[in-house]
């Protein structure tokens, strides 16, 4: 039925009982909530004594977060990007293929400055921020890399073989992230589940995507994942973003950012995943115990 469905509403963008049932597959496994899994190597409590983590990163600049509020930019061609080398640095001189302000959804795209990385990281939707959070938090991420353009002659093939429509621009996957291991996996992030099924009008042309999106990678050895907002913590997300504000140490100002510091750097671990933290009321009474902490890990670094 789905399969009939929509090949009705889109007659020019057929695509097989075999491609539906995989990504609907896909989308079936994003089941709970995307949270703490993975996120640390070992226990660490905050009423225990001062434990150092590992060295980090280097010395970062602050978090800055852009919310775009002026005129977005010019849409730039698929030949200017290329030739700005998007998408082919590595580290600090990784541009994704599309920026924050040059799309058309100028409420949910953001461009957030990203520590560890030591650059802006453009996000598209609110759910690629909060997902670019949590995975920026996990201890297994060796790498993170945003809107990670498509090969146009292997999309070509795909959708020759296929009989879909060939895209006249081309193609991103939201993220393709390295992990410690030397692992990789692409991931999409959509908004919910509700667009996956065949009421939605975003059914047809999101599932070929997806699809395109899947064979593409899987063609490169690399797996392929759905991830869904609803099922994303967002408090965890909204927690890790306040404290990895105050990475640089240069920002902290008292010991409320004393604290947000600390948990960046995992030097101590609070309860993130519950409840927005409230830093205030941890650190009233606990003063003197934060500023030690604070000072024997930021003098060993």
């Amino acid at each position: 039925m789905l399969f009939k469905k929509m090949n009705s509403v889109y007659p020019q963008r057929k695509i097989n009982k075999r491609a539906v049932i995989m990504i609907m597959q896909l989308v079936k496994t994003q089941k709970g909530t995307v949270g703490m899994s993975g996120f640390f190597k070992k226990k660490r409590d905050f009423n225990v004594p001062y434990a150092f983590w590992q060295k980090g990163h280097g010395s970062v600049y602050s978090i800055i977060e852009t919310e775009r509020g002026g005129e977005k930019l010019k849409r730039k061609s698929d030949k200017t990007k290329l030739a700005e080398g998007r998408c082919l640095g590595g580290g600090d001189q990784y541009i994704g293929f599309i920026k924050a302000n040059e799309i058309g959804s100028i409420g949910t795209s953001s461009a957030v400055y990203d520590p560890i990385a030591g650059r802006t990281v453009d996000t598209l939707s609110m759910g690629e921020k909060e997902f670019f959070w949590i995975m920026r938090y996990r201890d297994d991420v060796e790498l993170i890399q945003e809107q990670m353009m498509l090969s146009s002659d292997t999309v070509r093939k795909i959708c020759e073989e296929h009989g879909f429509r060939i895209p006249r621009n081309r193609l991103s996957t939201d993220f393709l992230i390295t992990f410690r291991d030397g692992s990789r996996v692409a991931y999409s992030v959509k908004s919910g589940s509700d667009d996956f099924t065949p009421d939605s009008p975003k059914y047809g042309k999101i599932l070929i995507r997806q699809y395109v999106e899947l064979e593409y990678w899987k063609r490169y050895g690399v797996d392929f994942k759905i991830v869904l907002r609803e099922n994303l913590n967002k408090t965890l997300a909204a927690n890790i973003e306040h404290c990895m504000a105050y990475y640089d140490s240069a920002h902290v100002t008292g010991t409320e950012t004393m604290l947000k510091y600390l948990v960046a750097h995992k030097a101590v671990s609070i309860p993130m995943d519950g409840e927005i933290v409230r830093f205030a009321s941890l650190v009233r009474g606990n003063e003197d115990q934060i500023r030690e902490a604070f000072r024997r890990y930021h003098d060993g670094r």
